[in-house]
């Protein structure tokens, strides 16, 4: 990865239907072959919630429509010191309009039950695992006060940890 100047605003979809959540499984690093929040770079001249829902099509095949953003994360990923990349997290909730839920683009999707991601959170990015734990899991920002977290996640060879998560 090269390291840029400035973060890369990602934008994250929470898409819950029938009591599950939908997951997409990574197929280009960084975390290759772990199960993720779909979503995708926010793109000059693109709102957030205009971003999300051409996001969820184009992974997932859904028509969705932006709900409320669930929370923002500052992520830097380092490798030893060296910090690799950084990104801002936007963390969005989006209902699904139509469409049934496919494979695009080689990305496989899955539906998962809270208590499948549970179970399985080795499975997931580190980073996605924890914004699902605290912005809709633990409902952190109900009270109408979104807290923005600070993530450090270390490379270590192939796989990823989160060295520190909080405010």
């Amino acid at each position: 990865m090269e390291r840029k100047n400035f973060p890369t605003n990602i934008v994250l979809a929470y898409i819950p239907y029938r009591g599950k959540i939908l997951l997409n499984k990574r197929t280009k690093p960084p975390y290759k072959g772990l199960w993720a929040l779909a979503g995708g770079h926010l793109e000059i001249g693109e709102t957030i919630e205009e971003c999300i829902c051409r996001e969820v099509k184009e992974e997932t095949n859904l028509n969705a429509a932006f709900v409320a953003l669930r929370g923002v994360a500052s992520e830097i990923i380092y490798e030893k010191a060296k910090p690799l990349d950084q990104f801002i997290l936007w963390v969005c909730e989006v209902k699904v309009k139509s469409g049934k839920a496919r494979e695009q683009k080689e990305v496989e999707v899955t539906w998962f039950s809270k208590d499948e991601i549970e179970k399985r959170k080795k499975e997931l990015i580190p980073s996605d695992y924890l914004m699902l734990h605290h912005f809709i899991f633990k409902n952190i920002g109900s009270k109408g006060i979104l807290p923005v977290h600070t993530i450090r996640m270390r490379k270590n060879g192939a796989a990823y940890e989160v060295e520190y998560f909080g405010l």
